[in-house]
């Protein structure tokens, strides 16, 4: 027999908030990730390359994004993702 789980320790507005931080991070960084088709002919002709060549830089994105994104998992269940994202944001603070 299935035990009852209270749902008033996870159903709280904290949770809420945390869930829409997380949709509209995800849904910015997507939007940035697959809009990239629409400013692949400008990006092309300021750097006066070959369309196939300026495609590349998405291709290389979408490998990075999704072939990283295997470790940070496995990383933010060993050390949790408070410290993962504070890497992270840390990595970009200092590629800038």
């Amino acid at each position: 027999m299935p035990v009852a789980r209270s749902t008033a320790a996870t159903d709280t507005g904290r949770a809420w908030l945390i869930v829409a931080a997380a949709f509209s991070s995800s849904f910015v960084v997507f939007g940035v990730v697959y809009s990239f088709g629409v400013f692949l002919e400008p990006i092309a002709s300021e750097f006066h390359a070959d369309p196939a060549a300026a495609s590349a830089f998405f291709s290389i994105t979408a490998v990075v994004y999704y072939g990283l994104g295997a470790f940070a998992g496995r990383a933010a269940d060993r050390f949790g993702p408070r410290a993962i994202v504070a890497a992270g944001a840390s990595l970009g603070a200092a590629s800038v």
